[in-house]
């Protein structure tokens, strides 16, 4: 029997709660630290590569984000966050994207100095480790993702590392559970199809993932939701080990298999040791991401594309740039080997017709 989501969590030295998904639980600590740490106009440092529904949920939690570039392979200048920190500033906000950690310890340093709660975006990994240490555990606070990286209809969850808060969730409704089945139902039928069809899509099931959007002449509002019974009963049965591999090989896999591209790299040129990626992040050349994305669809392959609706502000200019080359490529534990072999088909067919 490998590692069950209930000894998973126990790896945080304080308490875990389940939500709807990692945004619900976001909003949720946020309203709690504004009301527990009082500021005038609080705000929050965070990156400007996120997707709209963050920069939702920040505002709807009555927040001010103050934003710092993110660019080249998901990187940040220390200097440009340590000088966004103000009196009215209450956390710093980090991700790991892609499931590939982030300096975590320098920002720790960082918040810890300036006197800001540190909080951790882990939705795009579970079970993973950065020299030694568990992500999730460094911040004084952490959220994760069941639906991304557990291949559930919903969920989320909020890990607190500061065991003296007494913080309880403030749950508006629970998600229903005949929404979980339909959604567990739908995606068991899809892996199915998939498997059955050795990776091709006949029928064209295969879809592009939706772009976020913000209106901020809107009030943002966002509903704390419990997760349903069915997807809190799912997690139980699942075998992370199993999940953290799978991942993992198919991370190996493609970075092998699509050295020597020149429209796009990896993002990073290895896997980091103890990591479970989301996806596999590359990054392509100028014109070519939407081309490709297109072209893979056409063979039943959904590509994220990160979050193509950020920079949120026109000056962010290297933003902008990682925003409009970067490609994920599929790498979750419901895609088989046909599948992954026609990704590298497809790679190398598209490079012929470059050429």
């Amino acid at each position: 029997m490998g590692l069950h989501f209930e000894e998973y969590v126990k790896r945080f030295p304080g308490k875990v709660y389940l939500y709807g998904n990692a945004t619900h639980a976001l909003k949720d600590v946020l309203v709690w630290l504004r009301e527990h740490v009082p500021k005038k106009q609080p705000n929050i440092i965070m990156p400007e590569y996120i997707p709209a529904k963050l920069y939702r949920t920040v505002i709807a939690a009555g927040y001010t984000p103050r934003f710092y570039e993110v660019y080249g392979n998901c990187e940040y200048d220390l200097e440009e966050i340590g000088s966004l920190i103000d009196e009215q500033s209450l956390a710093l906000f980090v991700v790991h994207y892609f499931g590939l950690p982030s300096n975590i310890d320098d920002l720790r340093r960082l918040a810890t100095a300036a006197g800001v709660y540190l909080i951790e975006d882990c939705a795009h990994t579970i079970s993973s480790q950065s020299h030694g240490r568990e992500l999730g555990t460094v911040g004084d606070c952490a959220i994760f993702s069941v639906r991304k990286m557990l291949l559930s209809p919903e969920g989320g969850f909020l890990v607190l590392n500061k065991q003296d808060w007494d913080f309880a969730p403030s749950y508006e409704k629970r998600v229903s559970s005949a929404f979980s089945i339909c959604g567990l139902l739908k995606m068991r039928g899809k892996r199915t199809y998939f498997f059955l069809t050795r990776g091709r899509d006949p029928v064209l099931l295969a879809r592009l993932p939706r772009t976020g959007y913000i209106d901020l002449s809107e009030k943002q509002h966002i509903n704390v939701k419990n997760v349903s019974r069915v997807t809190e009963e799912y997690t139980r049965h699942i075998d992370l080990d199993k999940v953290v591999a799978k991942r993992r090989n198919n991370y190996k896999y493609l970075l092998e298999n699509v050295k020597g591209f020149q429209f796009l790299r990896p993002l990073r040129p290895d896997m980091p040791e103890g990591c479970t990626p989301y996806s596999f992040p590359v990054s392509t050349s100028n014109g070519v991401r939407d081309r490709l994305r297109t072209k893979l669809l056409q063979i039943g392959i959904s590509c994220g594309a990160g979050w193509p609706e950020s920079p949120f502000e026109a000056r962010f200019t290297r933003t902008a740039e990682l925003s409009k080359q970067l490609l994920e490529l599929p790498i979750h534990q419901g895609i088989n080997r046909f599948q992954l072999d026609r990704v590298v088909e497809c790679l190398h067919e598209f490079g012929k017709d470059l050429e």
